[in-house]
């Protein structure tokens, strides 16, 4: 869900950062805080 809300506030010409796994995707800045989800280990 915060990708898809951070992919529209990228949209709209927002600079956003979004702090996910590594395996994220999204038009934001990705800062990646681990390499891969946590639930898929």
């Amino acid at each position: 869900m915060a990708s898809r809300l951070t992919d529209e506030l990228v949209r709209r010409d927002h600079d956003v950062t979004l702090f996910a796994s590594g395996d994220s995707q999204s038009l934001a800045k990705l800062e990646a805080v681990h390499p891969r989800a946590l639930r898929l280990n």
